[in-house]
């Protein structure tokens, strides 16, 4: 999961060393934690969540923030932002799968693809246990495209605030 919303700065501005300073303060104050917010409301209804970490990274002519999912439920995160095609499960650390079913339809996702809010899921029917289950899949959510596409105007918006920020400043 990676989101990377590019804008081109001119070489002659980037070099300048306030102008640096000015977009790393803002990507690191401004930038990352609203996309991390943003990420945290995709899991808001979760029971088991991951926690999400940021990183700058500057060099010459490049510069990026980077935000990530991080944690023991970090690899659930991966799968449910990608999807998963039909799939059996087991039981790994137990002798049967537990969970309340009533049948199709007694289940409700707590996310949708492509929106960026969570619910609490929804489970009804008396607690069954089974040997193994048929999961029929489910798409994609897309929650980094999703943020990326909502976020883009924000970030160039930002960007060109820290130009102007660097530039007053001199």
């Amino acid at each position: 999961m990676e989101i990377s919303i590019k804008v081109t700065i001119p070489k002659e501005i980037l070099r300048q060393q306030a102008v640096q300073d000015s977009i790393a303060l803002f990507m690191t104050r401004k930038t990352a934690p609203e996309v991390k917010a943003l990420f945290r409301g995709t899991v808001y209804g979760w029971a088991n969540k991951p926690s999400f970490r940021q990183k700058l990274t500057r060099r010459a002519g490049y510069m990026s923030e980077t935000v990530w999912a991080d944690g023991a439920n970090a690899d659930q995160y991966q799968m449910v932002n990608a999807g998963a095609p039909p799939h059996d499960i087991y039981p790994v650390h137990a002798k049967q799968l537990v969970f309340k079913w009533n049948g199709q339809g007694s289940y409700k996702a707590s996310t949708m693809p492509r929106i960026l809010t969570s619910k609490r899921h929804y489970k009804t029917g008396p607690v069954r246990f089974f040997n193994s289950v048929h999961h029929p899949g489910f798409p994609a959510r897309e929650f980094d495209k999703t943020i990326a596409d909502q976020y883009e105007p924000t970030f160039r918006s930002d960007m060109q605030d820290a130009i102007n920020a660097a530039v007053k400043t001199k």
